[in-house]
Protein backbone atom coordinates (compact mmCIF):
# COMPACT_ATOMS: atom_id res chain seq x y z
CA UNK A 1 0.00 0.00 0.00
CA UNK A 2 1.31 3.43 -0.97
CA UNK A 3 2.78 5.54 1.81
CA UNK A 4 1.51 8.64 0.01
CA UNK A 5 -1.96 9.89 -0.71
CA UNK A 6 -3.43 12.72 -2.75
CA UNK A 7 -1.11 15.59 -3.73
CA UNK A 8 1.88 13.48 -2.66
CA UNK A 9 1.15 14.05 1.02
CA UNK A 10 1.82 11.47 3.69
CA UNK A 11 -0.85 9.48 5.47
CA UNK A 12 -0.68 10.66 9.07
CA UNK A 13 -4.10 12.02 10.05
CA UNK A 14 -5.20 13.89 13.15
CA UNK A 15 -8.91 13.64 13.96
CA UNK A 16 -10.24 16.14 16.51
CA UNK A 17 -13.30 14.75 18.28
CA UNK A 18 -14.49 11.19 18.98
CA UNK A 19 -18.23 11.64 18.54
CA UNK A 20 -20.27 10.11 15.74
CA UNK A 21 -18.28 12.01 13.09
CA UNK A 22 -14.87 11.31 14.54
CA UNK A 23 -15.40 7.61 15.19
CA UNK A 24 -16.46 6.87 11.63
CA UNK A 25 -13.53 8.92 10.33
CA UNK A 26 -11.05 6.96 12.46
CA UNK A 27 -12.52 3.67 11.27
CA UNK A 28 -12.65 4.52 7.56
CA UNK A 29 -9.20 6.09 7.40
CA UNK A 30 -7.62 3.16 9.24
CA UNK A 31 -9.33 0.85 6.76
CA UNK A 32 -7.68 2.74 3.91
CA UNK A 33 -4.21 2.46 5.39
CA UNK A 34 -3.82 5.87 7.02
CA UNK A 35 -2.04 6.42 10.34
CA UNK A 36 -4.76 7.89 12.54
CA UNK A 37 -4.55 9.70 15.86
CA UNK A 38 -7.77 11.00 17.45
CA UNK A 39 -8.02 13.47 20.31
CA UNK A 40 -11.15 13.75 22.47
CA UNK A 41 -11.36 16.35 25.24
CA UNK A 42 -13.91 14.34 27.22
CA UNK A 43 -13.23 11.15 29.14
CA UNK A 44 -15.63 9.23 26.91
CA UNK A 45 -16.46 8.69 23.25
CA UNK A 46 -19.83 9.36 21.66
CA UNK A 47 -19.90 13.15 21.70
CA UNK A 48 -23.29 14.71 22.39
CA UNK A 49 -24.95 11.27 22.63
CA UNK A 50 -23.24 10.76 25.98
CA UNK A 51 -25.30 12.51 28.66
CA UNK A 52 -23.32 14.79 30.93
CA UNK A 53 -24.14 17.31 33.64
CA UNK A 54 -21.25 19.53 32.51
CA UNK A 55 -22.99 22.82 31.58
CA UNK A 56 -20.25 23.66 29.05
CA UNK A 57 -20.96 20.53 26.99
CA UNK A 58 -23.76 20.08 24.48
CA UNK A 59 -25.29 16.67 25.09
CA UNK A 60 -28.48 14.71 25.13
CA UNK A 61 -30.37 14.49 28.39
CA UNK A 62 -31.05 11.27 30.22
CA UNK A 63 -34.37 10.57 28.55
CA UNK A 64 -33.58 11.83 25.05
CA UNK A 65 -35.08 9.65 22.33
CA UNK A 66 -34.03 9.56 18.69
CA UNK A 67 -35.41 6.75 16.52
CA UNK A 68 -34.07 4.51 19.28
CA UNK A 69 -33.12 5.14 22.88
CA UNK A 70 -30.21 7.48 23.51
CA UNK A 71 -28.67 4.75 25.69
CA UNK A 72 -28.73 2.30 22.77
CA UNK A 73 -26.92 4.82 20.56
CA UNK A 74 -24.20 5.42 23.14
CA UNK A 75 -23.84 1.65 23.67
CA UNK A 76 -23.61 1.22 19.91
CA UNK A 77 -20.75 3.71 19.65
CA UNK A 78 -18.82 1.90 22.37
CA UNK A 79 -19.40 -1.48 20.70
CA UNK A 80 -18.45 0.06 17.34
CA UNK A 81 -15.14 1.32 18.71
CA UNK A 82 -14.38 -2.03 20.34
CA UNK A 83 -15.32 -4.11 17.28
CA UNK A 84 -13.12 -2.11 14.89
CA UNK A 85 -10.31 -1.75 17.47
CA UNK A 86 -10.46 2.04 17.45
CA UNK A 87 -9.82 2.79 21.13
CA UNK A 88 -6.05 2.39 20.83
CA UNK A 89 -6.05 5.28 18.36
CA UNK A 90 -8.17 7.59 20.55
CA UNK A 91 -6.67 9.78 23.30
CA UNK A 92 -9.39 10.62 25.80
CA UNK A 93 -9.32 13.58 28.19
CA UNK A 94 -6.99 15.30 25.75
CA UNK A 95 -7.88 18.74 24.42
CA UNK A 96 -6.49 20.23 21.25
CA UNK A 97 -5.60 23.76 22.30
CA UNK A 98 -4.19 25.07 19.03
CA UNK A 99 -3.34 24.12 15.46
CA UNK A 100 -0.91 25.88 13.15
CA UNK A 101 0.11 25.37 9.55
CA UNK A 102 3.69 24.89 8.36
CA UNK A 103 3.29 25.64 4.67
CA UNK A 104 6.96 24.98 3.96
CA UNK A 105 6.80 21.42 5.28
CA UNK A 106 3.12 21.05 4.32
CA UNK A 107 2.31 19.87 7.84
CA UNK A 108 -0.26 20.62 10.53
CA UNK A 109 1.20 21.41 13.94
CA UNK A 110 -1.22 20.27 16.65
CA UNK A 111 -0.83 21.24 20.31
CA UNK A 112 -2.64 19.11 22.89
CA UNK A 113 -3.10 19.20 26.65
CA UNK A 114 -3.99 16.22 28.81
CA UNK A 115 -4.91 16.24 32.48
CA UNK A 116 -1.91 16.67 34.79
CA UNK A 117 0.50 16.61 31.85
CA UNK A 118 2.42 19.35 30.05
CA UNK A 119 1.30 20.54 26.63
CA UNK A 120 2.52 18.43 23.72
CA UNK A 121 3.06 19.32 20.06
CA UNK A 122 2.90 16.86 17.14
CA UNK A 123 2.87 17.20 13.36
CA UNK A 124 0.45 15.56 10.91
CA UNK A 125 0.01 15.46 7.16
CA UNK A 126 -3.75 15.90 7.36
CA UNK A 127 -6.30 17.28 9.78
CA UNK A 128 -9.98 16.42 10.24
CA UNK A 129 -12.15 18.70 12.35
CA UNK A 130 -14.84 16.35 13.69
CA UNK A 131 -16.10 18.76 16.33
CA UNK A 132 -19.53 19.16 14.72
CA UNK A 133 -21.54 22.35 14.36
CA UNK A 134 -22.93 22.77 17.88
CA UNK A 135 -19.92 24.12 19.74
CA UNK A 136 -21.01 27.60 20.81
CA UNK A 137 -24.49 28.44 22.20
CA UNK A 138 -26.56 30.92 20.21
CA UNK A 139 -28.60 33.22 22.45
CA UNK A 140 -31.45 35.35 21.10
CA UNK A 141 -31.17 39.12 21.16
CA UNK A 142 -33.90 40.05 23.65
CA UNK A 143 -34.48 43.73 24.35
CA UNK A 144 -34.39 44.67 28.03
CA UNK A 145 -32.99 41.33 29.16
CA UNK A 146 -30.93 42.97 31.91
CA UNK A 147 -34.18 43.91 33.68
CA UNK A 148 -35.25 40.27 33.98
CA UNK A 149 -34.67 38.94 37.52
CA UNK A 150 -35.39 35.30 36.79
CA UNK A 151 -32.97 32.79 35.31
CA UNK A 152 -32.04 32.90 31.61
CA UNK A 153 -30.43 29.65 30.51
CA UNK A 154 -29.41 28.18 27.17
CA UNK A 155 -30.39 24.58 26.49
CA UNK A 156 -26.70 23.59 26.53
CA UNK A 157 -26.69 24.44 30.25
CA UNK A 158 -30.08 22.84 30.93
CA UNK A 159 -29.12 19.66 32.78
CA UNK A 160 -31.41 19.45 35.82
CA UNK A 161 -35.13 20.03 35.24
CA UNK A 162 -36.03 19.43 38.89
CA UNK A 163 -34.74 22.89 39.87
CA UNK A 164 -37.69 24.37 37.95
CA UNK A 165 -40.36 22.51 39.93
CA UNK A 166 -43.22 24.87 40.75
CA UNK A 167 -41.90 27.56 38.39
CA UNK A 168 -43.33 29.21 35.29
CA UNK A 169 -40.93 28.63 32.41
CA UNK A 170 -40.89 30.29 28.99
CA UNK A 171 -39.21 28.03 26.42
CA UNK A 172 -37.93 29.93 23.37
CA UNK A 173 -37.67 28.17 20.01
CA UNK A 174 -39.60 25.31 18.43
CA UNK A 175 -37.37 22.35 17.64
CA UNK A 176 -36.27 18.94 18.81
CA UNK A 177 -34.42 20.35 21.83
CA UNK A 178 -37.37 22.41 23.03
CA UNK A 179 -39.71 19.44 22.57
CA UNK A 180 -37.47 17.29 24.78
CA UNK A 181 -36.94 20.07 27.34
CA UNK A 182 -40.68 20.73 27.70
CA UNK A 183 -41.26 17.09 28.55
CA UNK A 184 -38.57 17.15 31.23
CA UNK A 185 -39.90 20.37 32.74
CA UNK A 186 -43.44 19.03 33.07
CA UNK A 187 -42.26 15.68 34.43
CA UNK A 188 -40.22 17.59 37.01
CA UNK A 189 -43.27 19.53 38.17
CA UNK A 190 -42.99 22.91 36.45
CA UNK A 191 -46.13 24.93 37.26
CA UNK A 192 -46.60 26.34 33.76
CA UNK A 193 -44.68 25.97 30.49
CA UNK A 194 -45.00 28.36 27.55
CA UNK A 195 -43.55 27.68 24.11
CA UNK A 196 -42.54 30.90 22.36
CA UNK A 197 -42.01 30.72 18.62
CA UNK A 198 -42.34 33.19 15.77
CA UNK A 199 -42.82 30.69 12.98
CA UNK A 200 -45.15 27.83 12.24
CA UNK A 201 -43.59 24.40 12.32
CA UNK A 202 -44.37 20.82 11.36
CA UNK A 203 -44.28 18.11 14.01
CA UNK A 204 -44.11 14.41 13.15
CA UNK A 205 -43.96 11.22 15.22
CA UNK A 206 -40.90 8.99 15.22
CA UNK A 207 -42.94 6.17 13.69
CA UNK A 208 -45.47 6.83 10.92
CA UNK A 209 -47.56 4.01 9.41
CA UNK A 210 -45.30 1.49 11.07
CA UNK A 211 -42.08 2.97 9.65
CA UNK A 212 -39.35 5.14 11.10
CA UNK A 213 -39.51 8.47 9.29
CA UNK A 214 -36.28 7.98 7.33
CA UNK A 215 -37.66 4.68 6.02
CA UNK A 216 -40.40 6.51 4.12
CA UNK A 217 -37.82 7.60 1.55
CA UNK A 218 -36.45 5.02 -0.88
CA UNK A 219 -34.20 5.18 -3.93
CA UNK A 220 -37.10 5.34 -6.38
CA UNK A 221 -38.66 8.32 -4.57
CA UNK A 222 -35.25 9.99 -4.29
CA UNK A 223 -34.72 9.68 -8.04
CA UNK A 224 -38.21 10.97 -8.86
CA UNK A 225 -37.86 13.82 -6.36
CA UNK A 226 -34.42 14.67 -7.73
CA UNK A 227 -35.77 14.85 -11.28
CA UNK A 228 -38.67 17.11 -10.29
CA UNK A 229 -36.41 19.24 -8.13
CA UNK A 230 -33.95 19.80 -10.96
CA UNK A 231 -36.46 20.88 -13.58
CA UNK A 232 -39.36 22.15 -11.44
CA UNK A 233 -37.91 23.21 -8.07
CA UNK A 234 -40.97 25.25 -7.01
CA UNK A 235 -43.25 22.28 -7.72
CA UNK A 236 -40.98 20.06 -5.63
CA UNK A 237 -41.10 22.49 -2.71
CA UNK A 238 -44.91 22.52 -2.80
CA UNK A 239 -45.03 18.72 -2.98
CA UNK A 240 -42.67 18.44 -0.02
CA UNK A 241 -44.67 20.93 2.05
CA UNK A 242 -47.93 19.16 1.24
CA UNK A 243 -46.43 15.79 2.08
CA UNK A 244 -45.15 16.97 5.47
CA UNK A 245 -48.41 18.72 6.31
CA UNK A 246 -50.41 15.65 5.27
CA UNK A 247 -48.24 13.35 7.41
CA UNK A 248 -48.68 15.67 10.40
CA UNK A 249 -52.46 15.77 9.99
CA UNK A 250 -52.58 11.99 9.64
CA UNK A 251 -50.57 11.42 12.80
CA UNK A 252 -52.00 14.28 14.86
CA UNK A 253 -55.37 15.37 13.39
CA UNK A 254 -56.04 17.59 16.41
CA UNK A 255 -53.17 19.88 15.40
CA UNK A 256 -54.71 20.86 12.08
CA UNK A 257 -56.35 23.99 13.46
CA UNK A 258 -54.19 24.50 16.53
CA UNK A 259 -53.01 28.12 17.01
CA UNK A 260 -49.40 26.97 17.32
CA UNK A 261 -49.39 26.01 13.65
CA UNK A 262 -51.90 28.45 12.19
CA UNK A 263 -52.88 32.10 12.51
CA UNK A 264 -50.68 35.14 12.12
CA UNK A 265 -47.34 33.41 12.63
CA UNK A 266 -44.72 33.54 9.92
CA UNK A 267 -44.49 30.48 7.72
CA UNK A 268 -41.33 28.42 7.88
CA UNK A 269 -38.89 28.70 4.99
CA UNK A 270 -40.15 26.06 2.53
CA UNK A 271 -36.68 25.66 1.03
CA UNK A 272 -34.98 24.87 4.31
CA UNK A 273 -37.16 23.42 7.05
CA UNK A 274 -36.73 20.46 9.36
CA UNK A 275 -39.78 18.87 11.02
CA UNK A 276 -39.85 18.62 14.80
CA UNK A 277 -39.78 14.91 15.65
CA UNK A 278 -41.74 14.34 18.85
CA UNK A 279 -44.33 11.85 20.06
CA UNK A 280 -45.42 13.87 23.10
CA UNK A 281 -45.37 17.55 22.08
CA UNK A 282 -48.64 17.39 20.07
CA UNK A 283 -50.57 15.94 23.01
CA UNK A 284 -49.09 18.56 25.36
CA UNK A 285 -50.13 21.35 22.99
CA UNK A 286 -53.63 20.00 22.40
CA UNK A 287 -54.23 19.34 26.10
CA UNK A 288 -53.11 22.84 27.07
CA UNK A 289 -50.33 21.57 29.33
CA UNK A 290 -48.04 23.61 27.11
CA UNK A 291 -49.27 26.97 25.87
CA UNK A 292 -48.03 28.17 22.50
CA UNK A 293 -47.30 31.91 22.48
CA UNK A 294 -45.82 34.40 20.02
CA UNK A 295 -42.19 35.52 19.91
CA UNK A 296 -40.65 37.79 22.53
CA UNK A 297 -40.79 41.54 21.82
CA UNK A 298 -38.98 42.66 24.99
CA UNK A 299 -38.66 42.27 28.74
CA UNK A 300 -40.95 44.72 30.53
CA UNK A 301 -40.29 43.92 34.19
CA UNK A 302 -38.43 41.69 36.65
CA UNK A 303 -40.64 38.76 35.69
CA UNK A 304 -42.69 40.12 32.79
CA UNK A 305 -42.33 39.45 29.06
CA UNK A 306 -44.09 41.33 26.26
CA UNK A 307 -44.82 39.23 23.17
CA UNK A 308 -45.00 40.39 19.56
CA UNK A 309 -48.84 40.24 19.60
CA UNK A 310 -48.84 42.70 22.57
CA UNK A 311 -49.70 39.97 25.09
CA UNK A 312 -47.84 40.20 28.39
CA UNK A 313 -46.75 37.13 30.33
CA UNK A 314 -46.34 37.81 34.05
CA UNK A 315 -44.70 35.83 36.84
CA UNK A 316 -42.15 34.18 34.54
CA UNK A 317 -39.46 32.57 36.67
CA UNK A 318 -37.12 31.33 33.94
CA UNK A 319 -36.47 31.66 30.22
CA UNK A 320 -35.02 28.57 28.55
CA UNK A 321 -33.45 29.39 25.17
CA UNK A 322 -33.57 26.41 22.82
CA UNK A 323 -32.11 28.48 20.04
CA UNK A 324 -29.35 26.24 18.79
CA UNK A 325 -25.61 26.64 18.60
CA UNK A 326 -23.09 27.63 16.00
CA UNK A 327 -19.57 26.74 15.07
CA UNK A 328 -16.47 28.63 16.15
CA UNK A 329 -13.11 27.58 14.70
CA UNK A 330 -11.28 30.78 15.62
CA UNK A 331 -9.78 29.36 18.82
CA UNK A 332 -8.38 26.25 17.10
CA UNK A 333 -7.49 27.09 13.52
CA UNK A 334 -5.23 29.80 12.09
CA UNK A 335 -7.20 32.48 10.18
CA UNK A 336 -5.86 31.20 6.85
CA UNK A 337 -7.59 27.85 7.42
CA UNK A 338 -10.84 28.98 9.06
CA UNK A 339 -13.70 28.42 6.55
CA UNK A 340 -15.83 30.95 8.45
CA UNK A 341 -13.23 33.72 8.20
CA UNK A 342 -14.90 36.51 6.16
CA UNK A 343 -11.55 37.94 5.03
CA UNK A 344 -10.91 34.84 2.92
CA UNK A 345 -13.95 35.49 0.71
CA UNK A 346 -15.23 38.98 1.46
CA UNK A 347 -17.72 39.11 -1.41
CA UNK A 348 -19.45 35.86 -0.41
CA UNK A 349 -19.81 36.71 3.28
CA UNK A 350 -20.88 40.29 2.54
CA UNK A 351 -23.92 39.00 0.65
CA UNK A 352 -25.24 37.14 3.70
CA UNK A 353 -27.65 38.67 6.25
CA UNK A 354 -25.87 40.10 9.34
CA UNK A 355 -26.59 37.13 11.61
CA UNK A 356 -24.91 34.71 9.17
CA UNK A 357 -21.85 36.97 8.96
CA UNK A 358 -21.45 37.31 12.71
CA UNK A 359 -22.57 34.73 15.27
CA UNK A 360 -24.03 32.21 12.83
CA UNK A 361 -21.28 32.04 10.23
CA UNK A 362 -21.63 29.42 7.54
CA UNK A 363 -18.45 27.52 6.54
CA UNK A 364 -17.47 27.94 2.88
CA UNK A 365 -16.35 24.44 1.88
CA UNK A 366 -16.37 22.12 -1.11
CA UNK A 367 -19.45 19.93 -0.76
CA UNK A 368 -19.71 21.21 2.81
CA UNK A 369 -16.72 19.04 3.75
CA UNK A 370 -13.37 19.96 2.20
CA UNK A 371 -11.31 23.11 2.80
CA UNK A 372 -10.89 25.33 -0.24
CA UNK A 373 -7.55 26.62 1.08
CA UNK A 374 -6.07 23.20 1.95
CA UNK A 375 -8.23 20.67 0.10
CA UNK A 376 -5.79 17.76 0.34
CA UNK A 377 -5.17 18.07 4.05
CA UNK A 378 -8.05 19.79 5.88
CA UNK A 379 -11.67 18.66 6.17
CA UNK A 380 -14.67 19.40 8.38
CA UNK A 381 -17.27 16.84 9.45
CA UNK A 382 -20.68 17.65 10.86
CA UNK A 383 -21.61 20.64 8.72
CA UNK A 384 -23.53 18.75 6.05
CA UNK A 385 -27.07 17.57 6.71
CA UNK A 386 -28.60 15.12 4.25
CA UNK A 387 -32.37 14.75 4.54
CA UNK A 388 -33.81 12.51 5.80
CA UNK A 389 -31.16 12.69 8.48
CA UNK A 390 -29.26 9.58 9.44
CA UNK A 391 -26.06 9.04 11.41
CA UNK A 392 -25.02 6.47 8.79
CA UNK A 393 -24.44 9.33 6.32
CA UNK A 394 -21.51 10.41 8.53
CA UNK A 395 -19.92 7.08 7.70
CA UNK A 396 -20.42 7.62 3.99
CA UNK A 397 -18.90 11.11 4.09
CA UNK A 398 -15.70 10.04 5.83
CA UNK A 399 -15.56 6.99 3.56
CA UNK A 400 -15.60 9.28 0.53
CA UNK A 401 -13.02 11.61 2.06
CA UNK A 402 -10.68 8.65 2.64
CA UNK A 403 -11.02 7.73 -1.03
CA UNK A 404 -10.15 11.26 -2.16
CA UNK A 405 -7.21 11.70 0.19
CA UNK A 406 -6.07 8.15 -0.53
CA UNK A 407 -5.77 9.10 -4.21
CA UNK A 408 -8.27 6.39 -5.18
CA UNK A 409 -10.75 8.77 -6.79
CA UNK A 410 -9.95 11.71 -9.08
CA UNK A 411 -9.58 14.86 -7.03
CA UNK A 412 -11.63 17.80 -8.32
CA UNK A 413 -9.76 20.79 -9.69
CA UNK A 414 -9.45 24.02 -7.72
CA UNK A 415 -11.88 25.63 -10.20
CA UNK A 416 -14.46 22.85 -9.72
CA UNK A 417 -14.29 23.10 -5.94
CA UNK A 418 -14.56 26.88 -5.88
CA UNK A 419 -17.45 26.81 -8.37
CA UNK A 420 -19.39 24.26 -6.30
CA UNK A 421 -18.86 26.20 -3.06
CA UNK A 422 -19.87 29.46 -4.75
CA UNK A 423 -23.00 27.86 -6.20
CA UNK A 424 -24.00 26.55 -2.77
CA UNK A 425 -23.48 29.97 -1.20
CA UNK A 426 -25.52 31.61 -3.97
CA UNK A 427 -28.32 29.11 -3.35
CA UNK A 428 -28.12 29.77 0.40
CA UNK A 429 -28.32 33.53 -0.11
CA UNK A 430 -31.35 33.06 -2.37
CA UNK A 431 -33.02 30.80 0.20
CA UNK A 432 -32.45 33.32 2.99
CA UNK A 433 -34.51 35.87 1.08
CA UNK A 434 -37.55 33.74 2.01
CA UNK A 435 -36.79 33.77 5.72
CA UNK A 436 -34.55 32.16 8.31
CA UNK A 437 -33.32 28.64 7.75
CA UNK A 438 -33.25 25.59 9.99
CA UNK A 439 -29.78 24.39 8.99
CA UNK A 440 -27.25 26.07 6.71
CA UNK A 441 -25.75 22.77 5.60
CA UNK A 442 -28.82 20.98 4.20
CA UNK A 443 -27.89 19.09 1.03
CA UNK A 444 -30.86 16.91 0.20
CA UNK A 445 -30.49 17.06 -3.58
CA UNK A 446 -29.96 13.86 -5.58
CA UNK A 447 -26.77 15.22 -7.13
CA UNK A 448 -25.05 15.34 -3.75
CA UNK A 449 -26.18 11.80 -2.86
CA UNK A 450 -24.97 10.42 -6.20
CA UNK A 451 -21.63 12.20 -5.81
CA UNK A 452 -21.20 10.88 -2.27
CA UNK A 453 -22.01 7.29 -3.21
CA UNK A 454 -19.72 7.45 -6.25
CA UNK A 455 -16.75 8.92 -4.38
CA UNK A 456 -17.19 6.45 -1.51
CA UNK A 457 -17.19 3.59 -4.03
CA UNK A 458 -20.35 1.84 -2.87
CA UNK A 459 -21.60 1.15 -6.40
CA UNK A 460 -25.19 1.64 -5.27
CA UNK A 461 -26.35 4.03 -7.99
CA UNK A 462 -24.44 2.08 -10.63
CA UNK A 463 -26.55 -0.97 -9.75
CA UNK A 464 -29.93 0.54 -8.82
CA UNK A 465 -32.06 3.09 -10.65
CA UNK A 466 -29.56 3.89 -13.41
CA UNK A 467 -30.89 2.56 -16.70
CA UNK A 468 -27.78 3.63 -18.60
CA UNK A 469 -25.62 1.27 -16.50
CA UNK A 470 -25.05 -2.32 -17.58
CA UNK A 471 -24.57 -3.24 -13.91
CA UNK A 472 -28.11 -2.03 -13.20
CA UNK A 473 -29.57 -4.13 -16.05
CA UNK A 474 -27.61 -7.19 -14.94
CA UNK A 475 -28.85 -6.98 -11.35
CA UNK A 476 -32.44 -6.39 -12.52
CA UNK A 477 -32.29 -9.37 -14.88
CA UNK A 478 -30.61 -11.78 -12.46
CA UNK A 479 -32.23 -10.88 -9.12
CA UNK A 480 -35.41 -9.02 -9.95
CA UNK A 481 -37.07 -9.38 -6.55
CA UNK A 482 -33.97 -8.22 -4.70
CA UNK A 483 -33.50 -5.36 -7.17
CA UNK A 484 -37.03 -4.14 -6.43
CA UNK A 485 -36.30 -4.38 -2.70
CA UNK A 486 -33.27 -2.10 -3.13
CA UNK A 487 -35.26 0.34 -5.26
CA UNK A 488 -38.44 0.51 -3.16
CA UNK A 489 -37.43 -0.79 0.25
CA UNK A 490 -35.55 0.52 3.29
CA UNK A 491 -32.49 2.62 2.44
CA UNK A 492 -30.29 0.62 4.80
CA UNK A 493 -26.51 1.25 4.86
CA UNK A 494 -26.01 -2.51 4.50
CA UNK A 495 -26.61 -1.90 0.77
CA UNK A 496 -23.34 0.05 0.65
CA UNK A 497 -21.45 -3.19 1.16
CA UNK A 498 -23.13 -5.27 -1.57
CA UNK A 499 -21.07 -4.37 -4.61
CA UNK A 500 -17.36 -4.76 -5.29
CA UNK A 501 -16.21 -1.73 -7.28
CA UNK A 502 -12.51 -2.44 -6.86
CA UNK A 503 -12.10 0.34 -4.29
CA UNK A 504 -13.96 2.10 -1.53
CA UNK A 505 -16.34 0.43 0.84
CA UNK A 506 -15.34 -3.18 1.46
CA UNK A 507 -17.95 -5.76 0.54
CA UNK A 508 -19.49 -7.99 3.20
CA UNK A 509 -20.80 -11.49 2.56
CA UNK A 510 -23.71 -10.92 4.92
CA UNK A 511 -24.85 -7.65 3.32
CA UNK A 512 -27.67 -9.11 1.20
CA UNK A 513 -29.09 -11.07 4.11
CA UNK A 514 -28.94 -7.94 6.28
CA UNK A 515 -30.80 -5.90 3.63
CA UNK A 516 -33.50 -8.58 3.38
CA UNK A 517 -33.79 -8.78 7.17
CA UNK A 518 -34.12 -4.98 7.50
CA UNK A 519 -36.97 -5.00 4.98
CA UNK A 520 -38.66 -7.97 6.68
CA UNK A 521 -38.44 -6.17 10.03
CA UNK A 522 -40.00 -3.09 8.46
CA UNK A 523 -42.90 -5.09 7.04
CA UNK A 524 -43.50 -6.78 10.39
CA UNK A 525 -43.52 -3.39 12.13
CA UNK A 526 -46.00 -2.06 9.57
CA UNK A 527 -48.31 -5.00 10.18
CA UNK A 528 -48.17 -4.52 13.95
CA UNK A 529 -48.96 -0.83 13.50
CA UNK A 530 -51.92 -1.59 11.24
CA UNK A 531 -53.25 -4.06 13.81
CA UNK A 532 -52.85 -1.48 16.60
CA UNK A 533 -54.70 1.18 14.60
CA UNK A 534 -57.55 -1.22 13.80
CA UNK A 535 -57.82 -2.18 17.47
CA UNK A 536 -58.03 1.49 18.47
CA UNK A 537 -60.73 2.11 15.85
CA UNK A 538 -62.67 -0.88 17.16
CA UNK A 539 -62.44 0.40 20.73
CA UNK A 540 -63.66 3.86 19.67
CA UNK A 541 -66.59 2.32 17.77
CA UNK A 542 -67.48 0.26 20.85
CA UNK A 543 -67.44 3.35 23.07
CA UNK A 544 -69.63 5.26 20.59
CA UNK A 545 -72.05 2.31 20.51
CA UNK A 546 -72.39 2.29 24.29
CA UNK A 547 -72.97 6.05 24.32
CA UNK A 548 -75.65 5.70 21.64
CA UNK A 549 -77.43 3.00 23.65
CA UNK A 550 -77.65 5.27 26.67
Amino acid sequence: MSARGSDGLGKSVCVIGAGAFGLTAVKNFLEEGFEVTCYERNSYIGGLWHSTLDPTQTSTLTGTISNVSKHLIQDYFELYAAHFVLNQHIHLSTSVTKTNRDDGQRKWIVTTKSLNEPARTQTFDRLIMATGSLSKPRLPDISGLNAFKGEVVHSQNFKNASKYAGQNVLVVGAGATSADSIGYLLDAGAAKVYLSHRRKFVVLPRILRGKALDHHVNIRLAIIGGFIGRFMPRVMLKLRSKMLEGSQNEAFPGLKDHPALTGARLSGNPENSIPVISDHLPDLLMSGKVESVQGIARITGPNSVLLTDDTTLNNIDAILCCTGAHVDFSSLLPPSADPTNPSLTLDKFAALPPHYRDTGRVPLLYRGIISLQYPHSLAFLGHTLVLPGSTSVNDLISMGLAQLWGDKYPFPSEHEMQAEANAFYASLISTLKNGEIAHAGIRSDLDFSRWLQEVAGTGLFEHVGSWTSWRCWKLWWSYRKFYKMLLDGVMTPHAWRLFDMGRGRKTWSGAREAVERANADMRALEEREKLRVEQEKGERRAVKGKIAQT
